[in-house]
């Protein structure tokens, strides 16, 4: 479990506004690591995340996370070591 960086998480999309949606590459994650995403290539930047959505190609499955108020997404249950995917994440 680690805090992962720009090493792990690339930015592909953003769209700011009052309501920002960003969409992320992941790579080389696994179960309980945390992405802040208020500390990702995204402007503006995130003051808190709603929710996001994490789909994991090892798997061939998409979770649901609500994280608990701030920025800070934790990666759920069940993703093996050294796994890629997506994530989708909206908030203000």
């Amino acid at each position: 479990m680690a805090a992962l960086t720009t090493a792990s998480v690339q930015t592909l999309y953003n769209q700011g506004g009052p309501d920002l949606l960003a969409a992320f590459a992941l790579r080389n994650i696994q179960t309980g690591d945390t992405i802040d995403v208020a500390t990702l290539d995204v402007s503006p930047v995130f003051q808190l995340v709603r929710k996001a959505i994490l789909y994991s190609v090892a798997l061939n499955a998409a979770a649901v996370i609500t994280p608990p108020p701030g920025t800070v997404v934790t990666v759920p249950a069940n993703i093996p070591a050294g796994s890629s995917g997506y994530m989708i994440v909206g908030g203000c």
